[in-house]
C-alpha cells in the first residue's frame, strides 16, 4: 500500500527547462560583464553541459555549487576568482528563484494528495538554498514532510543515499513509497532499484538529455501531465 509520495522538483512540479537555463546564463554573463570579463560562449555551454552530466558519470557525487561557479570564473580568466565566484553564486540563486513558478493546479493537487499521503520532495540541484527559497516563493514548502536536495547531502539521484534520506524523513520503507519524476535514470531507475514504485512524467521540456538504456527497469506508469497521477493513485487505492 502506498503511504508516501516523493516528488522530483524541476520539470515535475515546476518547469525548469531551456527558458530557465537561458535566464541562468543571462545572470552569469551579467556578472562577468560587470566585472569586465569575457567568456567564449561555446566553451561556457560545453562546461555547463559537463557540469550537469558529471553526477551521472562519477558515481553520483553531486557538484559543489561554489566549485562549479568557480569553474566559470576561471573560464573567464578572472584574476581574482573568489569574489567573482561568490557573485556568480548569488546571481544564479536569484535567477533560479525568480524563474521558478508553480501552477495553481499543482498547488491544488498537492493539497488534495496531502490529505491521504505523506509528501516529500527529492531534488537534484547543487545549491539547496535555491530550492528552499523557491519552494517558499511558490507556496509549496508547507506540503512536504521532508525536503532532500542533493547539494546538501552530497549525492544525486540515482545514488541510493538521497532516496534513503528521504525515506528516513518520511519514516517509511521503500515499498510504501512512490517516486514521481521526469528524470529517467535519476528518478525512475534510482527509485525502482531501491524497491519503490515510480511514475514517469513528461510534461515539461528538460534542459538535459538523459537517454533510456537497454535493461532499464520500467516505470509503473507514464503520464504527460502531473495531474494524471491522481486517477492512477485512486485506482491503486481501490484494489
Amino acid at each position: 500500500m502506498i503511504r508516501g509520495l516523493i516528488f522530483d522538483y524541476g520539470n515535475t512540479l515546476v518547469a525548469f527547462g531551456p527558458e530557465q537555463q537561458r535566464l541562468q546564463k543571462q545572470a552569469i554573463l551579467q556578472v562577468l560583464e560587470n566585472r569586465g570579463l569575457q567568456v567564449d560562449l561555446s566553451r561556457l555551454e560545453q562546461l555547463r553541459k559537463q557540469q550537469v552530466l558529471r553526477p551521472y558519470e562519477n558515481g553520483g557525487r553531486e557538484n559543489d555549487f561554489r566549485e562549479v561557479c568557480e569553474e566559470i570564473a576561471l573560464l573567464a580568466a578572472a584574476e581574482e576568482p573568489e569574489p567573482v565566484t561568490t557573485e556568480l553564486m548569488m546571481a544564479r540563486r536569484e535567477a533560479f528563484v525568480a524563474a521558478v513558478q508553480a501552477r495553481p493546479e499543482t498547488r491544488s493537487l498537492l493539497e488534495r494528495l496531502s490529505g491521504n499521503y505523506a509528501l516529500a520532495l527529492l531534488s537534484n540541484y547543487p545549491d539547496p538554498e535555491s530550492v528552499y527559497q523557491s519552494l517558499e516563493r511558490c507556496g509549496l514548502k508547507s506540503f512536504f514532510q521532508a525536503v532532500v536536495v542533493s547539494g546538501e547531502n552530497g549525492f544525486a539521484k540515482p545514488h541510493p543515499f538521497p532516496f534513503e534520506q528521504t525515506l528516513k524523513g518520511l519514516s517509511l520503507e521503500a515499498g510504501e513509497c512512490l517516486m514521481i519524476g521526469d528524470n529517467w535514470p535519476g528518478d525512475i531507475q534510482g527509485a525502482k532499484q531501491l524497491g519503490m514504485q515510480a511514475l514517469y512524467i513528461s510534461e515539461y521540456q528538460p534542459y538535459e538529455v538523459l537517454q533510456r538504456r537497454s535493461g532499464d527497469l520500467e516505470a509503473d506508469a507514464e503520464f504527460n501531465r502531473l495531474e494524471q497521477i491522481e486517477s492512477w493513485l485512486e485506482a491503486q487505492m481501490s484494489h
